[in-house]
């Protein structure tokens, strides 16, 4: 397992293309990643993987933290591995996850009036999708691995949208 180091398991940051995120690392060929989530102080990420590269395989819940500067490698959580568990999230607070099975993506806008826009289709893109705890980037399940974008690309789709 290579030595990983700094935020993000120390990966170059995306622009406005979508890019695989840890590459051979964490989205692999032999299986099937999907459903990601951070920790509030970005220091534990947890994602969905199968198996199998096979989708009916069996899922579990997987983990790395930091240490010391350094990313441990991957490992399937202690209450994982039963079941088909994905789509991990972490409360704002850290203190719950929460996970499930469920894809659907769509995206509503707070408007000025502290209403929720209609949900715009993200195109089925971006499966399960999640955000980083500085708010700068989206990660989101496409072709069986995951993958990040700049959240920037969803405040230029607010400004097309809500004008």
């Amino acid at each position: 397992f290579p030595v990983l180091k700094g935020p993000y398991l120390g990966q170059k940051p995306p622009g406005m293309t979508p890019d695989v995120f840890a590459p051979d690392v964490l989205s692999t060929k032999d299986f099937i990643e999907m459903g990601c989530t951070w920790t509030p102080d970005g220091r534990e990420f947890y994602f969905g993987r199968s198996e199998t590269s096979d989708i009916s395989s069996n899922w579990a819940i997987w983990g790395m933290r930091e240490k010391d500067g350094v990313w441990s490698e991957p490992q399937v959580v202690a209450f994982s591995g039963v079941y088909r568990d994905i789509s991990p999230f972490i409360t704002p607070d850290g203190k719950y996850m929460l996970f499930d099975r469920v894809e659907s993506t769509f995206v509503s806008f707070r408007k000025d009036d502290g209403t929720w826009s209609r949900g715009y289709d993200l195109g089925g893109k971006f499966h399960i999708p999640s955000v980083s705890p500085d708010g700068k980037y989206m990660f989101f399940e496409s072709n069986s691995d995951i993958y990040w974008v700049s959240t920037k690309l969803i405040e230029d789709l607010k400004l097309r949208e809500l004008k």
